[in-house]
Parts: C-alpha cells; sequence; structure tokens
C-alpha cells in the first residue's frame, strides 16, 4: 500500500515521469483498480456530513461505474479520433492513466468538513482532468493538448451526466431524503 500511495500522490503532484510508467507498465494494473476504488470512497465518505449512509453507497456505486464509462469512452471516441496519428493505443494503458488520474479525488474526503464538498469537487475535478489530459497525452502519443483536452473533457461530462442520472434514479428508487432533527 506504500507503494500505491507514494505513486497516487506523484500523480497528485503532475510528476510527468509517473504517468510515463502508469502508460507503460502493464504491472501497474492491479494498483489502478485500487487507486479508482479509492477516490470513489473518499468521494462518497467526504459526501458523509451532508448526506446519508444510503447516499453515501449510492455515491460509492456510481462514482466507480461513471470512472468505468469516463475511461471507456476516452479509450473508445480517442482511439478512432487519433487513429491516423499513432499506433494501436493500448486500452488497458487507457484504463489505468484514467485510474490513476483520479488520485487527486482524494481530497474529496475532507468534505467531512461541513459546506466544504462542493468546492472540494469542483477543485478536485479540475485537478482531475488536468491529471487525465497530461496522462492520455503520453497513451496517444499526442503533442495537441487541446485535442487530447477535448476528448477527455467532453468523455468527462458524457460520464458525469451519466452519474448524475444514475443518483437520481437510485436516491429516488431508495426514497433518500434529507430530513433533520
Amino acid at each position: 500500500m506504500k507503494i500505491l500511495f507514494a505513486r497516487l500522490f506523484r500523480v497528485i503532484r503532475l510528476d510527468q515521469s509517473m504517468f510515463d510508467e502508469i502508460a507503460s507498465d502493464p504491472s501497474l494494473q492491479p494498483h489502478s483498480v485500487w487507486a479508482v476504488a479509492i477516490f470513489a470512497m473518499a468521494t462518497s465518505f467526504g459526501l458523509f456530513s451532508s448526506a446519508g449512509g444510503t447516499t453515501v453507497n449510492i455515491v460509492l456505486i456510481t462514482t466507480m461505474l461513471a470512472w468505468y464509462v469516463w475511461a471507456f469512452s476516452v479509450f473508445y471516441i480517442g482511439s478512432r479520433a487519433f487513429r491516423a496519428e499513432t499506433s494501436p493505443v493500448d486500452r488497458k494503458a487507457v484504463m489505468r492513466v484514467v485510474a490513476f488520474a483520479s488520485a487527486p479525488g482524494l481530497i474529496r474526503l475532507l468534505g467531512l468538513i461541513p459546506k466544504s464538498f462542493v468546492i472540494l469537487l469542483l477543485i478536485s475535478s479540475i485537478w482531475i482532468l488536468i491529471a487525465a489530459v497530461i496522462g492520455l497525452k503520453k497513451v496517444f502519443v499526442q503533442t495537441s493538448t487541446s485535442r487530447i483536452a477535448a476528448v477527455t473533457v467532453g468523455t468527462w461530462l458524457a460520464a458525469s451526466l451519466f452519474q448524475a442520472i444514475l443518483m437520481v434514479t437510485l436516491i429516488s428508487v431508495f426514497g433518500v431524503s434529507k430530513s433533520g432533527p
């Protein structure tokens, strides 16, 4: 775990060499799964002060699903958009990079401080997108930051919309409401 957290903190610092390692080293696949799980837990637990336990569980599940939708969308769209410019793109490399790019989302755990989650969500989302662009430039072998940013942000927005719709649906199905004493 110590090695995993060292890698996560290198991503948080936007260390270029860490993104090279992630993109090129398939042995980091298990760590990428843990990175997503830790990110999802930080997001859901950080929401706990303003939501109940059921909502926390819903956020945990939808965050992991939204991450998958985002990662797969980046691979699918990116591999088609940059097909002529690069050699075949490794799907698992894209998944690893997007997983590790979620590391700045660890600050969402500070959402336990009342009324801080929304600002933490905004800051961490921007930071995650920056990390993803840096990493995905390595995977797709791109020199154009604007093109890779367009794919990254566009797919992230679609995945966020998917998560929002899924959260609202699940919260409605389970009858979660904010009731105070």
